[in-house]
């Protein structure tokens, strides 16, 4: 069975198999629609590409972002470690934006996600607050 689609570039319609279809395959009508598509929008970043979701953005874009957009130092800043880290999203919201995100190690970041942080007294810190942190450019 085959189905009617519209290309992205040349807006020809065209027809594909509906396993195609379904899958998100097809887009195009052509080889050459999709490198001219290519050549022509992927160079474009940020708010003036066509794919752009805003604030809609997908758990895959916004890590992609990240790495396109933060320097990691290596150096978690809580503890301090010279180890591997990830980005850790201070508020929950994962929007884009450098002060929504701290550089942490691995088993910090798990703290912060988990709720385990505990305080001077050895109180447990509710999930999702983080301690004041200086946080300094290197």
């Amino acid at each position: 069975m085959k189905v009617k689609k519209k290309c992205y570039f040349c807006y020809k319609v065209f027809e594909i198999p509906l396993s195609r279809a379904m899958t998100g395959r097809g887009k195009f009508c052509s080889r050459k629609c999709t490198d001219n598509y290519k050549v022509k929008f992927m160079k474009v970043k940020n708010k003036n590409n066509p794919s752009w979701k805003g604030k809609n953005v997908s758990y895959n874009g916004l890590h992609r972002w990240l790495r396109r957009n933060m320097k990691k130092y290596g150096i978690c800043v809580l503890c301090g470690k010279n180890t591997k880290t990830d980005w850790a999203s201070l508020t929950r919201k994962y929007k884009r934006g450098k002060d929504e995100y701290i550089e942490l190690c691995r088993k910090c970041h798990a703290e912060l996600d988990w709720g385990h942080w505990t305080n001077e007294k050895g109180e447990k810190i509710p999930m999702f607050r983080v301690p004041e942190v200086e946080v300094i450019d290197i």
